[in-house]
């Protein structure tokens, strides 16, 4: 009989700690997967979410390094000096920052880096097996060609095998060319599950190139959307999707077939937002944001927003059964994957031991019971592609009442992804939803992305992604007005705070009306006078005694927003910012439409004054000195081999302070 080991976080694990996977999609929007978008198919993603959690508030930086980097350390840019996609040459992640691998080896995990590195490559001592991989199989750069991985110039495609595997141990894969890179990934990952002792804890990370640019696919995955999906675009993009989910599917076919899956917890990210149309990057390659707005490279929430949920297999004892399929609603970015990981692996003293300060928190309470926890703030960090106008730099900050403060601007691109109108549910059939038709009009009615009729919302209902807090704030009402239609349901409520938490504890309510009880009604209440709804409508209507509240999109007044603040304004304002703000309420208003800085100047004092402070402690991150130009250096040209080519090699030495 397995002994069982309870820890702190209220859950109960086998004897052995849980193997752990950590997939990363590159460039993935927030209504690209099936579950959201009702389009392309992902059976295996949907699958996973549907029997885990989907993380609702979580966010990510806006390009790709900087996130990779925050993941791997649990530290913002601001402080491991990652704040934008590194752009080759010496630039990388500080030599004295400690990754999840290095975290998880005193608790005898062995770990395997798969796919896109992008924290740094100028020396040996910043690539994969040199910063705790035992293995790494993949590309050291931010992009590249799926079918030739830069074979046709420079390849930039490795095998390395054991710790610290450098110039005389890396193996340039030439018989890669010509393959799909996440095909390539997939088996590999496959592999090392197989390759691998079960009864030793495995970390996994799985950072796939899909769905970065180049819009790339093997034919047969695009051609499984014919009649489905008619922008061209979109089209490859969803074969490029659907190769990775079919990916998904075949690692964790290979963790049952190895007996390691139901002992096994699973995290899925993406590194930021979709590029979009209009993306200063020219890397758009079909992706969507709707209904937020921005893309990649910019700090709206399009770009930062992440599509993420969590995954467990029963004999890790980590998500209990009534929290299957239900959302996490605490606010969560992807610096806290680090210390979370470390309280599920059993790891003591993750963030006390760190010799740099985290800034991501143990989160395990939030997604395992429900409980409350995540952050009060989360930064955004700087956007890239698009001028400052905020000295020193553009930034933004959000609370967990959803208050978000930028200082400057949001970057670009700056507007709204929409769904055509031959928006297709790719569920079935294979068939084209046209504007008017049912499916188009329910697609309408709903004001998220998440207005699921399937096993992640059984109800059909708006919204998980922009539900309200639990606690909503029943004195902040509009008296008088009134709201028809799109009921969930109605009750009886003796009054309008009564009505209020009705809905603060039904999935998918948004708001409500109440309306004022005739005297019978009193008296036996049998008739409805609380009307619970999915969705609000701009503008209500009079009616004498009528109060309503909640995601109310009321017209412009300068009365304050009603979400409240969640602590009181600073006793004495900050100095003022040198640069102009915005703030949005990103709970009420995720699209960011409503600017209401000026109905707000206690919110607004307030959040200056708690990102200013974090702009104060940035850059903590230690240099490290290079000599790239002594002996054996090849100056960042490449080593060729004879009858090959030419592949990427680190070129500089570390030079020790």
């Amino acid at each position: 009989m397995n002994t069982l080991l309870i820890l702190s976080v209220g859950h109960v694990l086998a004897s052995q700690p849980p193997h752990i996977a950590l997939i990363v999609s590159d460039d993935l929007g927030w209504d690209d997967v099936g579950f959201r978008s009702h389009q392309i198919r992902t059976p295996n993603i949907d699958q996973m979410a549907g029997e885990g959690r989907v993380l609702e508030h979580y966010y990510v930086q806006d390009v790709c390094s900087p996130t990779r980097a925050a993941i791997q350390t649990g530290r913002y840019p601001l402080h491991n000096t990652v704040n934008d996609w590194l752009k080759g040459g010496t630039s990388h992640l500080p030599l004295n920052e400690t990754l999840i691998p290095q975290k998880l080896a005193p608790a005898g995990y062995i770990s395997h880096a798969i796919g896109k590195w992008h924290l740094g490559y100028g020396a040996w001592e910043m690539t994969p097996t040199w910063r705790g991989y035992s293995s790494f199989y993949g590309f050291y750069s931010g992009g590249q060609d799926y079918f030739t991985h830069g074979g046709d110039s420079m390849l930039d495609f490795h095998l390395e095998i054991g710790e610290k595997c450098g110039a005389n141990c890396t193996q340039p894969q030439w018989d890669a060319v010509g393959d799909y890179s996440t095909i390539l990934f997939t088996t590999r990952a496959v592999s090392v599950i197989q390759e691998h002792d079960a009864s030793v804890p495995l970390f996994m990370y799985l950072a796939y190139q899909a769905v970065h640019s180049p819009r790339e696919s093997p034919q047969s995955y695009v051609d499984a959307y014919n009649g489905i999906i008619a922008d061209k675009d979109r089209k490859v993009f969803a074969g490029m999707l659907s190769c990775m989910d079919e990916g998904i599917g075949n690692v964790t076919a290979a963790l049952t077939a190895k007996g390691m899956l139901e002992n096994t917890f699973v995290i899925f990210s993406t590194d930021n937002g979709g590029p979009v149309q209009d993306t200063p990057g020219g890397d758009y390659v079909g992706s969507r944001n709707f209904p937020l707005r921005g893309g990649k490279h910019s700090i709206w929430e399009g770009g930062t927003r992440g599509t993420a949920f969590i995954w467990a297999g029963s004999a890790t004892g980590l998500i209990p059964s009534n929290l299957v399929g239900q959302p996490v609603m605490a606010l969560m970015h992807g610096v806290d994957w680090l210390p979370t990981i470390c309280v599920v692996a059993g790891v003591p003293g993750c963030a006390s031991t760190q010799a740099l300060a985290l800034d991501g928190v143990d989160v395990s309470g939030p997604l395992f019971k429900n409980s409350t926890g995540g952050h009060d703030y989360i930064v955004y960090g700087q956007h890239d592609d698009a001028p400052n106008v905020f000295t020193p730099f553009d930034d933004a900050i959000r609370d967990a009442d959803g208050w978000k403060l930028i200082q400057g601007t949001g970057g670009r691109p700056a507007d709204w992804s929409s769904r055509p109108p031959n928006m297709t549910s790719g569920s079935s059939g294979g068939r084209l939803t046209l504007a008017g038709s049912t499916e188009q009009k329910r697609e309408q009615e709903c004001t998220t992305p998440n207005c699921l009729p399937d096993a992640l919302n059984p109800h059909g209902l708006a919204p998980y992604a922009m539900h309200l807090p639990h606690s909503l704030n029943c004195s902040a009402t509009q008296v008088g007005v009134c709201y028809s239609g799109h009921d969930i349901k109605s009750v009886f409520a003796p009054k309008p705070s009564d009505c209020c938490a009705e809905c603060s504890t039904l999935l998918g309510c948004v708001g409500w009306t109440y309306r004022v009880p005739s005297s019978s009604s009193v008296h036996d209440k049998t008739t409805a006078n609380c009307f619970l709804k999915k969705k609000m409508d701009k503008n209500g209507e009079q009616c004498e005694g009528g109060v309503s509240g909640g995601a109310t999109n009321p017209s412009p007044s300068p009365s304050p927003s009603p979400s409240p603040s969640p602590s009181p304004s600073p006793p004495t304002p900050p100095t003022p910012p040198k640069g102009g703000v915005m703030l949005f309420n990103v709970m009420t208003d995720p699209g960011e439409h409503n600017e209401v800085s000026a109905a707000n100047p206690a919110i607004v004092a307030r959040l200056s004054a708690k990102l200013n402070a974090l702009r104060a402690t940035a850059g903590d991150g230690r240099p490290d000195n290079l000599d790239c130009t002594g002996p054996g250096s090849n100056n960042g040209k490449g080593t060729t081999v004879p009858g090959k080519g030419t592949f990427v090699e680190p070129w500089c030495t570390v030079i020790a302070a």
